[in-house]
């Protein structure tokens, strides 16, 4: 039990310790998200960089070189961080735009972007907002 006197100081009878205050719920620490992120893009700047020694030492060919350091790749990639974040919804409908994307690209598929990805994009969207109801 603890008596407050009269100048707000908190005395306790007989010797006992004072009850310390309630510690805020933890959730995910920030000093692990940071972690987690800078793994993330130090691994992928280390792929990055075999992949252009490899270029530069012409082990392997210009296409590959083109698809890996493209548009359509960052797309991808930055879906997949996305979704290691748990950003269900936008990781993946950037990681299945961006690979599809980039199997258009590496299969030389001729995808209209109006009759064949944009309906895809919003049944992504849809099946995102139906996975992330339940």
């Amino acid at each position: 039990m603890e008596i407050i006197s009269e100048n707000n100081t908190r005395n306790t009878p007989h010797g006992a310790q004072p009850t310390p205050p309630p510690m805020p719920p933890r959730g995910r620490n920030r000093a692990f998200q940071n972690s987690q992120a800078n793994t993330f893009i130090g691994v992928l700047f280390i792929l990055a960089g075999a992949v252009w020694l490899l270029y530069n030492f012409n082990v392997i060919n210009d296409r590959f070189f083109d698809v890996v350091f493209s548009w359509r790749m960052l797309l991808a990639v930055i879906g997949l961080y996305l979704l290691a974040y748990k950003q269900w919804v936008v990781g993946g409908v950037l990681t299945a735009l961006g690979a599809l994307f980039v199997l258009a690209d590496v299969f030389y598929l001729d995808l209209p972007v109006v009759k064949v990805i944009l309906p895809a994009a919003v049944i992504a969207v849809g099946v995102g907002l139906l996975l992330r109801r339940s």
